[in-house]
């Protein structure tokens, strides 16, 4: 709900970082599950499990970072499937995951070295089996920097930005043109309009989770 967004006292960075930690808590709890009934028909061994859980919250926090920036693009769920389609399963499936990319001739080779989810699932099969075809550090290395590169893009531009809607009707049609008048102290859900400098002119009173603002109209 967009009041719930809205109303709490959170910076940007804390909003983003509820989204991701609520969705690397679901990212575990199902590749938890999934390791459980896994454990019923076949016999699981580890040779690293610390780097099983590092790269097993970093690929969940990529992930979630992604379902962010998808929603926040999206305008229709046909966009978020076509998010997920083109996007995620092609970069998972070309990434190593049911073969060593040694195998690959050499153009895919180099090509998959550019897939930062190789990285993730290189360095998580190294976890399990103990083989991989880079060092994990470097894996470690690459797969940190791009979640913090995701993480960037998504508050990049980020505002706190006061817009007021003009209604245009024109052809049989209408649609609302945005009018920027402040971009650093936002809406909230607390709006009031009146004339608070007795100037003839409506005023506007914004009351947020950073304050209180008054837009006068000159």
């Amino acid at each position: 709900n967009l009041v719930f967004i809205l109303l709490p006292p959170l910076s940007h960075w804390e909003i983003l970082s509820a989204y991701v930690a609520a969705s690397v808590v679901r990212g575990v709890a199902v590749g938890a599950g999934v390791f459980v009934i896994t454990a019923w028909f076949a016999h699981l061994s580890f040779v690293a499990p610390v780097w099983i859980v590092v790269f097993a919250l970093l690929g969940a926090a990529i992930l979630g970072t992604m379902g962010v920036i998808a929603g926040i693009w999206a305008e229709k769920f046909d966009q978020l499937a076509a998010f997920q389609n083109f996007l995620i399963m092609p970069a998972t499936f070309l990434a190593g995951v049911f073969y060593s990319i040694q195998k690959l001739p050499p153009f895919w080779l180099a090509v998959s070295h550019f897939n930062p989810f190789f990285y993730m699932i290189d360095g998580f099969r190294h976890g399990f089996f103990g083989q991989s075809d880079i060092s994990p550090w470097t894996s470690l290395a690459i797969v940190s920097a791009f979640f913090a590169v995701l993480a960037l893009f998504t508050l990049g531009n980020s505002t706190d930005a006061f817009l007021l809607l003009r209604l245009s009707e024109a052809a049989g049609t209408a649609k609302f043109i945005p009018h920027l008048v402040d971009a650093d102290s936002g809406v909230g859900t607390q709006v009031m309009a009146a004339d608070v400098n007795g100037d003839g002119k409506m005023d506007v009173v914004v009351g947020n989770k950073r304050g209180v603002f008054v837009h006068t109209r000159k």
